[in-house]
């Protein structure tokens, strides 16, 4: 398996115990990840969102997720700090460690891990460990409606006035 900075979380249980055949999370990710690398201008980060229509790119150093930087974190650690975004590195301003998940993984498990995390977005790894798609809480929603607990857990624990470190976004 590769060893990816970050935490890898396969969460299979819940269909392997129930015999069921709930929606995977290789049902409905998004297979084509926008990516940067952690050496990137926080402009190029920018442009590359814009451009693909993402709200998020996955920051690699050499074959391995090094991180994440979403909108959030371009305007938390960046535009609030006010950085120069053609001299920031996307490395000062993404989100580590990368929370990620098994492409068998359900939905509801995606849901839960986003939850429990207070993330949004899920780099999606196969069973070697290599990024072969990303998946959203609108994503999980969008397939699965009655998740929307785990939306609102989310909003919730973002909107806490406590102040978390460069995780999640």
């Amino acid at each position: 398996m590769r060893i990816v900075r970050g935490l890898y979380l396969s969460l299979n249980q819940t269909r392997v115990e129930n015999n069921m055949a709930s929606p995977t999370v290789s049902d409905c990710m998004a297979m084509k990840v926008t990516v940067v690398d952690v050496s990137d201008s926080v402009l190029d980060a920018a442009r590359k969102m814009i451009d693909g229509n993402v709200g998020c790119v996955v920051a690699m150093q050499q074959n391995d997720i090094a991180g994440i930087v979403t909108k959030g974190d371009i305007l938390k650690n960046s535009v609030l700090k006010q950085l120069d975004f053609t001299k920031t590195r996307v490395s000062t301003v993404m989100s580590t460690p990368v929370i990620s998940v098994d492409q068998e993984a359900t939905l509801e498990d995606a849901a839960k891990i986003m939850s429990e995390r207070h993330v949004s977005k899920l780099p999606v790894l196969n069973t070697e460990g290599l990024k072969v798609g990303i998946i959203t809480l609108t994503d999980v929603i969008r397939v699965e409606p009655e998740y929307v607990k785990y939306l609102e857990d989310l909003i919730h624990s973002k909107s806490s006035p406590t102040i978390r470190s460069n995780s999640g976004s």
